[in-house]
């Protein structure tokens, strides 16, 4: 039998009444990405420690107030698996997510050597979760039968495995380092602003070009970014960035000349086969990019010595890290997730209040080695 699915308000609002005072939920979401230019937030599963399955429609459902409290720090302890996609798609649609358990992080915790959920249920509860719809278009309308099972699956066996999860690290003794990365990942997921860059910079391997083909490149990137916002799609599906790339390179004036770039005619791209060729003259005239945005792409680095005494710093940092792992026979990540690394080494705390204020490094690290951390900081620098 399906999974009962929500498409209203009045009955979300009655779900969320009834769950308010459960003491454990499983949950997960989908959202649209590969098919959208945002994504949105499709769907969200429910299950119950009873096993009682309910997904929400939440294309159907675009009031969302119910789910604030239940979904929030104040209500049940939510398992899920990868809490900052899901903290970040439900915190755009106004819905913080906290209380949470999970998985992921345990399993990478636990030097599980795969991390994913299919496999974690498939070697701790011996089931095999349906496969197929991994890149389903979940804005899609209306849900079939199989993708109720898909949705439902994805969290009716998230508390039982959560609790096998939860008592190995307890046997591990690393339950304050799984909270502090999952607390860390929260925050993250609820802080983080857009990454500033311009389109331009995004693109992997731009780095590679010189100030014209850069300038090139500029153009048509906003050329690609204005067509898949009007049609609703993510950019790679107008053109790829290799194509973009080549463009920037090859530099075509005619439309034969951009047709012997594979895939920059094709499919979407080649309805804007004109706009590319003017774009690309336009950065021809230009000759190099706006110094402001310059500046974002290529951020003038620390002065030389800055560097070296970070890197001598992480240095220490990570040998220390490796053998405190070594003894305590637990994955490195568990003594000092690299964020921690990079933060402790480049904004070099001098005590143990400063270390608290290192985001995900835990007041469990703080205790147990806030005077090691500092002292390997101390001789990073002698």
């Amino acid at each position: 039998m399906a999974a009962p699915i929500i498409e209203a308000i009045e009955p979300l609002q009655a779900l969320a009444s009834e769950l308010a005072n459960d003491e454990a939920l499983a949950f997960d979401l989908e959202g649209d990405g590969l098919y959208r230019y945002r994504s949105q937030l499709c769907a969200v599963q429910l299950a119950t420690a009873e096993g009682d399955v309910r997904i929400i429609d939440t294309l159907a459902v675009t009031d969302r107030s119910p789910l604030v409290s239940l979904l929030g720090p104040s209500g049940p302890r939510k398992t899920v698996h990868d809490v900052s996609f899901d903290a970040r798609l439900l915190a755009e649609n106004g819905v913080e997510l906290g209380n949470v358990f999970d998985t992921s992080v345990s399993a990478r915790y636990l030097d599980e050597p795969k991390a994913g959920l299919g496999a974690l249920v498939e070697k701790y509860l011996d089931i095999k979760l349906p496969k197929g719809k991994q890149k389903a278009d979940w804005g899609r309308r209306p849900l079939e039968p199989a993708d109720l099972e898909y949705l439902a699956a994805d969290v009716r066996y998230l508390l039982e495995l959560g609790a096998r999860l939860e008592h190995a690290i307890q046997e591990a003794g690393i339950e304050g380092e799984v909270r502090a990365e999952t607390d860390y990942m929260l925050y993250r997921a609820l802080t983080d602003e857009p990454d500033p860059r311009p389109a331009w910079a995004r693109i992997k391997g731009m780095d590679d070009l010189g100030d014209g083909e850069l300038a090139i490149l500029r153009e048509v990137a906003a050329v690609r970014e204005e067509a898949a916002q009007a049609a609703d799609v993510p950019p790679f599906k107008i053109v790829g960035n290799h194509e973009l790339l080549e463009m920037a390179r090859r530099r075509p004036k005619s439309k034969g000349a951009l047709a012997k770039i594979p895939g920059a005619t094709r499919g979407r791209a080649r309805r804007f086969t004109r706009e590319f060729l003017d774009a690309i003259q336009k950065g021809i005239d230009a000759g190099e990019v706006p110094a402001a945005e310059r500046e974002i792409a290529f951020p003038t680095p620390p002065p030389r010595a800055e560097r070296q005494v970070v890197k001598q710093r992480e240095r220490a940092l990570t040998k220390w890290r490796d053998a405190e792992a070594k003894q305590r026979k637990v994955n490195r990540q568990v003594v000092l997730p690299g964020h921690c690394v990079r933060d402790l080494a480049t904004h070099r705390p001098f005590s143990a209040d400063e270390l608290r204020e290192v985001p995900g490094l835990g007041e469990v690290r703080v205790e147990r080695y806030g005077a090691a951390l500092l002292k390997a900081l101390d001789d990073a620098e002698r």
